[in-house]
């Protein structure tokens, strides 16, 4: 298998700026974060691993 970037993105939204300029917790902002459609590594790599794009100990190593 040839190589593929595993990132983590999200844009900061006005919410997110505004979330954090009143100092909400980490905990709302990645509800807010999850709501708005972030995907996690996890998921990124397990949707990976389905479309067998990667494998099962790639997805151990990169997650674990």
């Amino acid at each position: 298998m040839g190589r593929i970037a595993v990132v983590e993105h999200f844009c900061v939204d006005d919410t997110i700026r505004d979330m954090i300029e009143h100092d909400k917790s980490s905990a709302e902002l990645q509800r807010y974060i999850r709501y708005s459609g972030y995907t996690d590594i996890r998921n990124d790599m397990l949707k990976k691993l389905l479309q067998e794009i990667t494998s099962l100990q790639e997805v151990s190593r990169i997650t674990d």
